[in-house]
């Protein structure tokens, strides 16, 4: 799998955040990933459609 990143500060008062997009739109695989994104980086997150924000 070819994982895709981004820096995003839009809409966040210019703190930054990094997404990760362009993944499967499989909701269970998506909250497994940003569970163990969110344990790793020891921060929170969210998820999207099709992407994950950390």
């Amino acid at each position: 799998m070819v994982v895709k990143l981004r820096r995003e500060t839009k809409g966040r008062k210019g703190k930054g955040v990094t997404v990760v997009y362009d993944l499967p739109r499989n909701p269970e695989f998506l909250n497994q990933l940003a569970t163990e994104l969110k344990k790793a980086c020891a921060c929170g997150g969210a998820v999207g459609e099709t992407s994950v924000e950390v």
